[in-house]
């Protein structure tokens, strides 16, 4: 399913916001998501329960989480896309537990993180950090997701 984007980041070369912290955040505000990972042997299915995802078996775990990853991104109510960046320990970091850091590590690669993206779900079991830039306009039209 193709999806047509909603969402442009670009920068017009104005002067960076007051409280920018990083030279990432001259074009949009950097949250640094950190997900610990999950090593534990029992997979999908230990995960959904760590999660408190319902009653899980193995037929029904992907599609249980995947679920509430969908709710969970819903909730965030961030930008459709944001631009992956490398983490910094200045950037500021994105407030929740770990459900919303491995709901926001499944829809994120190496350089993007789309909202309706099909989660990937093993491969985002090993532990990540990253950052998303959201671009300011979106975050100074929004700004109660930043309180």
């Amino acid at each position: 399913m193709r999806v047509t984007p909603d969402t442009v980041i670009r920068w017009d070369g104005l002067a960076p916001p007051n409280g920018t912290t990083s030279p990432d955040e001259l074009h949009g505000l950097a949250l640094r998501v950190e997900w610990a990972g999950y090593p534990h042997d029992d997979g999908l299915i230990g995960l959904a329960r760590m999660f408190g995802i319902g009653d899980v078996d193995a037929e029904s775990v992907e599609a249980c989480l995947r679920d509430a990853i969908d709710r969970r991104t819903r909730e965030l109510r961030l930008p459709s896309g944001c631009v992956v960046v490398p983490p910094d320990d200045r950037h500021r970091p994105f407030g929740g537990d770990a459900f919303t850091a491995f709901a926001l590590a499944s829809r994120a690669n190496q350089a993007v993180w789309i909202a309706c993206k099909y989660p990937v779900l093993h491969g985002s079991l090993g532990a990540r950090r990253f950052s998303l830039l959201i671009p300011w306009g979106w975050v100074r039209s929004h700004p109660e997701v930043f309180v």
